[in-house]
């Protein structure tokens, strides 16, 4: 047991895949600040505001 964990924190990590976003919003949305992880576009979402572009 000890072994498998050793060896499971010694081994190296290869990403086998990337995903690729792309946040589409409207001129008028101001303080949108896309998010690099995967817990979605409204992580900010208190901070946006609607007006003029």
């Amino acid at each position: 047991m000890a072994a498998q964990q050793r060896l499971a924190e010694l081994a190296p990590e290869i990403p086998l895949y990337n995903v690729t976003r792309l946040d589409a919003v409207p001129a008028t949305l101001r303080n949108f600040k896309g998010n690099p992880t995967n817990t979605g576009i409204f992580w900010n979402v208190w901070e946006w505001e609607f007006g003029a572009p």
